[in-house]
Order: C-alpha cells, then structure tokens, then sequence
C-alpha cells in the first residue's frame, strides 16, 4: 500500500496562548476551538533566553530538530533555508513534494518577481517569491502602520502585474472584493490597520490552488499576523495593564484589533479543515507572546524603523539604491543591487559609534541583503550623535533610525503551542511541555519515513505513557509500526 500521508503544518507565529485560551472560551474562534478538540494539544518550551528567544532561532529549531546551541542561528541570522533540513531531506530523498507559502525558512536570494512558478531543482516549491512577499509586505502592513513610509515606492504598473500574477495562480475574486472593499473603507474611517488581515487570505488562496492540484507531501503555510497585531495593539485590548495610557481615540480605533487578528486566523484554520480531512495538520507558535508593560517604564523596546536610505546612497554613489524590506520585529532589512553594495554599507553602519564608544548597530550580511538591528533604541537616544571610527564623521542616529513614541505592547514568550490532528487519533492532552526539537522528529514519524541521527528531539508518540494519556496505545492499535523502530 503506497505511503500517501500528507502533512500541512500552520506556522502561526508567537501567537499566544493566554488570547487563544481567552478567546475560545468566549466562543470567537469556532475552527480553532474544533481543531484542539480533535488533535493531540502540547506547549512547547523554547529552552532559550536572550538573543535566541527569538523566531528566527525558534523555527530553526522547529525543523532541524537541533537546539540553538548547535545550529547557532541568532536573532540577527537571515532566514535559513528550509532545503538545509533533515526533515526536507528526507522527504525530497523519498521522492516527494514540498511546498511552502510565506514561510521565514527560506530565503533564495536571487529568484527573480515571476509570472509562473519557476522551475527549479530544489525540493521546495515556494508558492510566493520573495520578491512578491515582500511587496504584498510593503502595501499590507507597511502602509498600515506608517503614514511615512520609508521603504521603496510601489509604482502602479509593479502592483497590476504582481496581482494579475497572482490572479493566474490561484487569488479568488472574494479575497480581491475584500482587498477593494478594504481600500475604499480607508477613504472615509481608520481601519487601515486592518490591511496586514487581507495578506493571509492572499495566501491561502494560492496556497488552496496549488494544494489541490498537487497535494505535496509536507505543506508550510505561515501567518505573521498574530506577531504583528500582539506588538502593537494588546495595550488597547487591555490598558488597564499599561502605566502610559492610550488616547481616547486610539482606544476607540484599535479595542478590537486582537479579536478581529484572531478571527481572520480562526477563518483560515477554518480552510484548512475544509482542505483536506485526511491530511494531519499541525499548529506551531514557535514562540508565544504575553503583554509587556514594563515596556512602558523602560522605554527600551519601541519600535524602530530604518530611515537612512538616503545616507546610505550617498555613500555608495548615485548609481546605488537601496531597498528597504519590511519586517514584523526591531530588525530591519536592507537589499541592495550587488553583494559589494552590501558589504560596503555593512561596513559604514558597523562602523559607527555611538558616545560612549559603543557600536550603534548589529550586522548580519547574506549576499546583497543585510539584516541588523540599533543597539539604541529608546527615546533618549534619538537625538544622538553617532561617529564613524574610520573617517571621524558624525551622524544623527535619528537620520538612520526612527523611533515611535509608543513602546511595543507585548515581548515574546518561551511557552508555544503544538497541536497535531491526525485522522485516527483522538484528542489529548499532554501533560508536560515539550521541546521544539519534538517536531521534526514527529513529522518525519508521521510520514513513516527515516529519522535522521543527528536530531536530537524524539516523536511526540513517543512520549512516556504517563505524559500523555492513553493516545500512544490508541496510536499503535491504528496499526502503525512504533516510532522507536526508526528514530
């Protein structure tokens, strides 16, 4: 009997349990709350402080099934590769398909803005180029959080092509009704902070379209939404919490931004159960979040957003440009048209100081992109004067860095989710908190294929009974061989 188990995996980003937990008790989140009742639930435990509590680590992690420890990807590191994985490696040398859909795992530097899917040699299909994702990110997310947005300018003829691109692989006239519905509503109320909503409905639409057609092994469909609306908005869901308080107005316009978030993720999952009964699907925070609002007394976690294009130009020459990408944490990113490009502004932002002699930022170079991050990012710190070791020159940091007035209104937490639906397998609970290193070793079992030596983590079926009540023996009466065979 041929092996045709499929698993999709929902990357719901750093949502966090305690609004999840809130939100379906109150009967908002009917898919959400289904899908728990029919899966095996765990909490995740990220085993990680510091810089490497952070969701590029934690994904890492997730599907290498390494702790931070071995496979030393920071918060600074650029997205990884998804082929680097055991759990992709396995799978492509069984001969089967992947695709991903806005994932962080990948990050192909050179695949060009395309009308058609790419042929390629890589395992991976990638649903959405990166070039596409981060336009989608300029016009949904940028545009709804700054009214001075300093990232690069979408021109009209760019934004037809991208959406009549999208429109031949799968973007339903429904989800481009509510982008239009969406655009003329910001005529005349505030609802603009409501854009980041339509670029997971974009997503699963192509990812709906091509799941269909090829139904691939191992699925990636990632949300940042959670990430994005927990940082900026839970100090309106709950000011109580909050020493500095909110505008009467800004209370009025974003009370219910959490439970919208988290509605428009529940009608995703709700896709997803509809998608395919047989496929096992996983739900993976990586991280949670929990409201922050010592925040507000330190001053030291605003969010911050790059501004010195223009200084880097100058110094690279007018025939440069530089591209800023969007992003959903304090890094920023840059692109630039070469790799000397990069290199030259990795070294003139690595070089600047600030009074105290202490570097002003951090720098993580991959090809011609960069991601880094100030060093000094609190209010205090705006007007200060950065000198460049090499030249003496001086600059204003906040000629480089803009800083918002309002600090951040959550930080990220070690305590993730792990759910896994499988068809066969009745909904428990497990009682201890598992490492992420669990879930590459569960998925290869799921798919009845080799588990890597290297990995460190073990099956989520092979948990002691005592953890998980009785699910294992239920598990092997289904008459699958026991995990211990092969991991």
């Amino acid at each position: 009997m041929p092996n045709d188990r499929r698993v999709i995996c929902l990357e719901l980003n750093e949502l966090s349990p305690e609004l999840l937990e809130l939100f379906m008790n109150e009967g908002e989140l009917p898919a959400l709350d289904r899908l728990r009742n029919q899966s095996i639930v765990a909490k995740t435990d990220a085993e990680a402080s510091g810089k490497w509590l952070h969701s590029t680590t934690q994904w890492h992690t997730i599907y290498s099934g390494l702790s931070h420890q071995v496979h030393q990807q920071d918060h600074l590191a650029l997205p990884p590769s998804l082929q680097a994985s055991p759990v992709v490696q396995s799978i492509a040398d069984s001969g089967k398909s992947i695709a991903q859909c806005g994932s962080c795992l990948d990050d192909d530097v050179d695949q060009p803005l395309h009308d058609e899917l790419c042929e390629s040699t890589s395992p991976i299909t990638q649903l959405i180029s990166n070039d596409e994702l981060e336009l989608l990110s300029r016009f949904f997310v940028q545009r709804a959080t700054d009214d001075r947005d300093h990232s690069t300018p979408i021109g009209a003829r760019e934004v037809l092509g991208l959406f009549s691109s999208l429109r031949k692989r799968g973007l339903t006239s429904q989800t481009a009704q509510r982008i239009l519905r969406q655009l003329f509503a910001e005529r005349t109320r505030s609802v603009r902070w409501k854009r980041p909503l339509l670029l997971d409905a974009i997503q699963c639409d192509l990812f709906e379209k091509h799941y269909t057609t090829h139904r691939p092994t191992l699925s990636v469909f990632r949300s940042q939404a959670a990430s994005h609306f927990q940082r900026r908005y839970w100090r309106y869901f709950q000011p109580e919490l909050f020493p500095i308080r909110a505008s009467a107005s800004d209370l009025l316009t974003f009370r219910t931004a959490l439970l919208e978030c988290y509605r428009s993720i529940d009608q995703t999952v709700e896709r997803f159960l509809r998608l395919d009964p047989q496929a096992t699907i996983m739900v993976i925070s990586g991280l949670g979040q929990r409201a922050f609002p010592e925040h507000d007394e330190t001053g030291s976690s605003r969010e911050s957003t790059f501004v010195g294009q223009g200084f880097l130009e100058r110094l690279l020459g007018s025939n440069h440009s530089v591209f800023s990408e969007p992003t959903f944490g304090p890094e920023f990113r840059l692109r630039f048209e070469n790799r000397e490009a990069a290199t030259a502004a990795a070294n003139a932002l690595e070089s600047l100081v600030d009074s105290e002699g202490h570097p002003a930022f951090e720098i993580r170079q991959h090809g011609n992109r960069l991601t880094g991050i100030a060093t000094r990012r609190s209010i205090a710190a705006k007007e200060e004067l950065l000198t460049d070791q090499r030249t003496q020159q001086t600059v204003l940091l906040s000629e480089l860095i803009r800083v918002e007035q309002n600090p951040l209104s959550s930080h990220v937490d070690s305590e993730g989710i792990f759910w896994v639906r499988q068809p066969g397998i009745r909904h428990r609970a497990v009682q201890q908190p598992i490492s992420l290193r669990q879930i590459a070793p569960t998925i290869l079992d799921i798919l009845d294929l080799p588990c890597p030596p290297e990995l460190q983590g073990t099956s989520l079926f092979e948990a002691p009974v005592e953890s998980v009540s009785p699910v294992r023996s239920h598990h092997l009466q289904t008459g699958r061989r026991p995990v211990s065979a092969k991991c």
